[in-house]
């Protein structure tokens, strides 16, 4: 049998919000548009395509930034 584990959801509380939806969006519009695929067929490494949408994920929640 297995142990169960009582979650007391009145006292569940959280930190440090933030909003995953405008990233969530953003990143699978990167991924449709193969963009990865495209950055790797130019030379990037693995660590420089991740890097590179990093940056414009932040360009697109932060356009000041």
């Amino acid at each position: 049998m297995e142990d169960l584990i009582t979650v007391h959801t009145d006292r569940v509380t959280t930190e440090s919000h933030h909003k995953a939806g405008s990233v969530h969006v953003g990143y699978q519009f990167w991924k449709r548009l193969g963009l990865d695929y495209i950055l790797s067929e130019v030379g990037l490494t693995a660590r420089a395509r991740a890097l590179t949408c990093v940056m414009t994920m932040n360009r697109l929640v932060y356009p000041c930034s």
